[in-house]
């Protein structure tokens, strides 16, 4: 929709993106999402050719929406930090004049077609991240080839298992154990499936361990989300959000062109049910686990031993095929040694696995609240300070009776100097212009008289304070 228009050199977002593009997670969701919206924002400016006033107005709230979405974003410390570094004003200004007078999004669009313009904005963005000005090298570019590389192979290869009925006949027949998703998994890593032929030879241990590991992780996360449950008043939105949380970062871990995992095991690994997992961890696994007596404290780990097990049931595998899941299994998930002294451990984190969903669940639950703008994110003004005394002269005039409107105190009862406003002439004392004018104020582009509203001057620039 937008192959059209010409792309400009915006260097600024090259080198950020050069920073995080072997972060996919951050790249996909912390650093595109919130600049596409802020640059749709200056298309739908720029297409109603409007003046400088309203471009101002227009710029100041989409510059508002970018913090805000930022700042509650589970992104980290650093980034966000990188990210409102960006020159947003220039950005802003800078599309309305690439799209001045275009009709890309209509009024009555449907969600459809309003996700194609947004699909069509960031493609537009990239190209210019990758404008040869920018990206002399093309570094980006090879990188950015690699996450596009790695989605075209799991979408074009979902035919993995279009044999699978016929090639499950060709091995023994045993029953799926407490997760038949991992069963049906570990099944593909060892008998290497090929059109019309099992290699049962074809066996990989490594394989075998980064299938496993990510099975794990899948169910920690599971384990994370209902603790975030039971810790917290959420209802409908947890359980929504949560599954929501656990498939995002199942398909980060699919996607990441960077991750330890071989993409020919993810491609074996796109093929899992993925609800159906988190279904059966939440409501069988961890609900049984929890129904028994197993403490919020302790479930990570009685998680772990269920899966482990589960992986190894002898009700599943014949001897031959379990021996060979045993040598695999065995020396790379060992159970802490002071287990065996009944002591059980508590959050127990199995190594090669983290916590991937806390913070961004945390986060969605947070969006999908009510806060009032930015009133919950503390901002600082940046920039050089206004002088006071270029908005005024000193007042020489008599002012017995009148107050000053900021502090509500009588000009003739202080000895504090005190100013005419040039644009109004209005008096108010220098120490309390100085403080109005040199204050953030998010969404505002002009300083205005506090008794008659007149613009005084521009407001100052402004970030959002992430550490204090």
């Amino acid at each position: 929709m937008l192959h059209h228009f010409t792309p400009v050199p915006l260097p600024y977002l090259t080198a950020l993106y050069k920073a995080y593009a072997r972060d996919h997670t951050a790249l996909k969701w912390y650093i595109l999402p919130p600049i596409t919206r802020f640059v749709s924002r200056a298309v739908e400016c720029a297409q109603r050719n409007v003046g400088p006033e309203v471009q101002a107005a227009d710029r100041a709230s989409a510059r508002q929406e970018f913090v805000e979405e930022v700042y509650f974003s589970a992104a980290s410390t650093q980034l966000k930090k990188d990210l409102f570094e960006l020159p947003l004003n220039d950005l802003f200004d800078i599309c309305v004049v690439q799209f001045r007078g275009t009709v890309i999004f209509c009024e009555g669009d449907d969600e459809e077609m309003e996700e194609a313009c947004m699909k069509g904005i960031g493609t537009y963005i990239n190209r210019c991240v990758l404008h040869v000005d920018c990206d002399t090298d093309g570094s980006l570019q090879q990188l950015l080839r690699q996450h596009k590389a790695v989605h075209s192979e799991l979408n074009t290869d979902n035919q993995l298992l279009s044999n699978f009925d016929e090639q499950m006949s060709i091995i023994p027949t045993r029953t799926a154990g407490p997760w038949p998703g991992m069963t049906q998994l570990l099944r593909e890593v060892m008998f290497k499936y090929v059109p019309n032929k099992v290699d049962q030879n074809a066996y990989d241990s490594a394989d075998i361990v980064s299938t496993l590991r990510q099975l794990i992780q899948l169910a920690m996360n599971a384990v994370d989300v209902r603790l975030l449950h039971i810790n917290t008043d959420e209802g409908n939105a947890m359980a929504t959000e949560g599954c929501s949380t656990i498939i995002w970062a199942w398909n980060n871990m699919l996607l990441d062109p960077f991750s330890d995992v071989p993409l020919h095991v993810k491609k074996i690994l796109a093929g899992l049910n993925v609800i159906g997992s988190i279904e059966l961890l939440l409501n069988y696994i961890i609900g049984r686990a929890l129904g028994t007596g197993v403490k919020p404290e302790h479930l990570h780990f009685a998680v772990y031993t269920i899966v482990v097990a589960g992986a190894l049931d002898e009700n599943v595998w014949n001897i031959v095929d379990r021996n060979i899941l045993v040598s695999a299994i065995e020396p790379n998930f060992n159970f802490p040694p002071y287990v065996q002294g009944c002591l059980i451990p508590e959050y127990f984190r199995p190594e090669g696995t983290w916590d991937q969903v806390t913070d961004e669940l945390t986060a969605r639950l947070r969006q999908n609240g009510e806060f009032d703008d930015l009133s919950d994110v503390p901002v600082e003004p940046i920039g050089p300070p206004i002088d006071p005394r270029s908005l005024g002269q000193t007042a020489t005039d008599a002012l017995a009776g009148e107050t000053c409107t900021v502090c509500l105190e009588n000009f003739a009862d202080s000895d504090e100097e005190v100013v005419k406003l040039n644009a109004c002439q209005h008096f108010i004392h220098l120490e309390c212009l100085d403080v109005l004018a040199n204050q953030a104020y998010p969404g505002h582009t002009a300083i205005r008289c506090p008794y008659c509203r007149a613009e005084l001057c521009a407001s100052r620039d402004y970030q959002a304070v992430l550490e204090k």
